[in-house]
């Protein structure tokens, strides 16, 4: 811990260049550590293809929202949550659980857009309030998806 502290330290002088206040930040950190819950479901299913994205997503999410600027942390983690999202949407189609995993991208897409304009309007805690919803409707699609019969890949 005294490591982690320290860290957190290390960037006080550079606090106006979050994109969210640090309390808000260290919340989604903690949020994004949730998807290796759905990682290690996809691993002990075999779905060696959504575990390695599993792994990728909350590494790339760790990383960014340990200290939320733009720059190319930013840009990674949302390419790899295009990456992750656009894979689990075309795998999911040979699953027999399709439309409960679309029901919950349909939710976490909605809050993704609500949280987007709220931000974009000034109401940073609401919009972080609303991104919690997608990481949260995000998992609970994903760990359904690996929960039920997907085609395997040869």
């Amino acid at each position: 811990f005294p490591v982690t502290i320290h860290l957190w330290s290390i960037c006080i002088h550079d606090e106006h260049l979050l994109i969210v206040p640090r309390s808000q930040a260290r919340v989604l950190w903690v949020i994004s550590w949730f998807p290796l819950v759905g990682g290690i479901i996809s691993t002990t299913r075999g779905f060696h293809d959504f575990a390695t994205l599993s792994y990728t997503g909350t590494l790339s999410s760790l990383m960014y929202w340990w200290f939320p600027v733009r720059g190319w942390r930013r840009n990674f983690d949302m390419l790899t949550v295009q990456v992750c999202l656009w894979w689990h949407l075309y795998r999911s189609l040979s699953s027999t659980m399709w439309p409960l995993y679309y029901m919950w991208m349909g939710f976490g897409s909605a809050f993704y857009l609500m949280g987007t304009y709220m931000s974009a309007k000034g109401m940073i805690t609401c919009g972080t309030v609303l991104h919690i919803c997608v990481h949260i409707c995000a998992n609970i699609g994903n760990i359904s998806l690996y929960l039920s019969d997907v085609k395997r890949i040869a």
